[in-house]
């Protein structure tokens, strides 16, 4: 008989199998910890300063391709776009120091009337560009620059159109003007100049007495000008422009220029027969308007355009008293309305005119007199109160080596981006905008070196 010995396992608890351990001791998750916190310690700088450095890079990048867009699109078209980059407020000394939304225009085709062989009448008329509505009255004094055009009614629908609009008496009506004050006219051997008013002429400005010979076209049986007959046309429409031109705005002084060509009337030219041409108002363009990113923006406090040029400043615009703010004769104890800045590219790409743009974003004719420079950085950095600020949390953006300039060249449109240069600490026995001046010479030196981000 064969007995089997049978042997009973025993299964052992869990706690047995694994040593009697039910986690980890605090020894072992102190370390852990310790090691996690080594770890950010040295990771979280670093990949704070790399996404730093990505959103400046980005922002940067965001406002050149919309430009470039804005000088392809000029070229493409072979129509003037501009670009208008509104102060975050006009008047808040904080909001009117920068800018962090552009938009697009488009400019409308330009005007020349009902045809090719429509002509204007260039003369001097007495007005005052502060109330450019209100000529002086007992004047007939037509010697001076030409700085208004008459033009036959039959001929210039739109003008007719406008005058009726902006002088019918209710302010309410006058956007619907399709030419507008401050949109921009070229006559013959002109560059682009503002119009100021349009209106209907008065017996001053017609009075044959005032004009001698040669006799102007509206002269009864002017057989030069058989068309010129105001018994048949109704009143003439006077365009009053200013003839004048910046050629440099400084915090000194604005120094003008009148167009070339024959400008100036006197002797026995007292008017002189002109094609011309309007530039209207610019219209926003259906592309959306660009909104930098969080923290970004482009910093107005130091920017304009010129070797120290800061024409977009506020410290600028108040120091003229508005008188560079809309290029036109203010009265120094006025209001400063602080104007978008805006630029157009022209058909060719170039940049047409840069400067301040108004509410329905008519640009001022300012031909930029060097390369324009836009600077952009941190909203932390605007610092209107202490344009030299080193506070750690809040340093000028002028004063931040992360700064980047956007950088324009008015004779081609071409865009780059450059780094921000050292600045010397400013001087005491100067003025604001003196130090301000300075201080940007210096920060675009690498601009002016020909040096962009990308040889950096």
């Amino acid at each position: 008989m064969t007995h089997f010995i049978t042997t009973r396992c025993r299964r052992l608890p869990p706690s047995r199998v694994l040593g009697d351990r039910n986690g980890f001791t605090m020894v072992e998750i102190m370390v852990v910890m310790v090691l996690l916190l080594l770890l950010a310690a040295v990771g979280l700088p670093t990949i704070k300063e790399t996404l730093k450095s990505q959103k400046e890079t980005q922002s940067v990048r965001q406002v050149m391709s919309f430009f470039e867009a804005a000088r392809s699109r000029a070229i493409a078209t072979q129509q003037p776009v501009g670009v208008v980059l509104d102060r975050y407020g006009a008047f808040d000394p904080f909001g009117r120091s920068y800018a962090i939304e552009m938009r697009q225009t488009i400019s409308m085709p330009p005007y020349r009337g009902e045809s090719a062989e429509t002509l204007g009448v260039v003369i001097h008329d007495d007005f005052f560009l502060n109330n450019p509505a209100n000529p002086v009255a007992t004047s007939v004094v037509r010697s001076g620059p030409f700085n208004a055009c008459l033009f036959r009614q039959i001929e210039n629908p739109l003008l007719l159109l406008s005058a009726n609009y902006l002088t019918d008496g209710d302010p309410a009506n006058d956007h619907l003007a399709p030419v507008q004050p401050g949109d921009s006219i070229e006559l013959d051997g002109s560059r682009p100049m503002r119009i100021v008013d349009i209106n209907f002429v008065d017996n001053n400005d017609i009075s044959l007495a005032t004009y001698g010979a040669p006799t102007p076209p509206w002269a009864p049986m002017n057989p030069l000008y058989p068309e010129w007959d105001m018994t048949v046309d109704g009143p003439y429409i006077k365009v009053r422009f200013d003839s004048r031109n910046f050629v440099q705005m400084s915090a000194a002084a604005a120094t003008f220029e009148h167009p070339s060509g024959s400008v100036v009337a006197g002797g026995t030219r007292l008017w002189r027969p002109t094609q011309y041409r309007i530039q209207r108002s610019p219209t926003p363009t259906s592309l959306s308007p660009l909104r930098m990113l969080k923290g970004m923006a482009i910093d107005l406090t130091y920017s304009g355009f010129g070797p120290g040029g800061i024409q977009f400043s506020p410290f600028i615009i108040d120091s003229n008293s508005g008188t560079v703010a809309d290029n036109t004769q203010l009265n120094a104890n006025g209001p400063v309305d602080f104007l978008p800045v805006g630029l157009v590219f022209a058909p060719d790409g170039s940049v047409q005119v840069v400067g301040g743009a108004n509410s329905s974003l008519a640009f001022q004719a300012v031909r930029p007199t060097g390369q324009i420079f836009l600077l952009v950085g941190k909203t932390d950095g605007i610092r209107p109160d202490d344009p030299f600020s080193t506070e750690e949390r809040a340093v000028a953006n002028i004063l931040d080596p992360d700064s980047v300039w956007i950088v324009i060249n008015p004779s081609n449109g071409n865009v780059t981006a450059s780094p921000n240069g050292k600045v010397p600490p400013p001087n005491p026995a100067l003025s604001v905008e003196e130090n301000l001046s300075a201080a940007v010479l210096a920060a675009r030196s690498f601009a002016y070196n020909s040096q962009d981000l990308e040889s950096q």
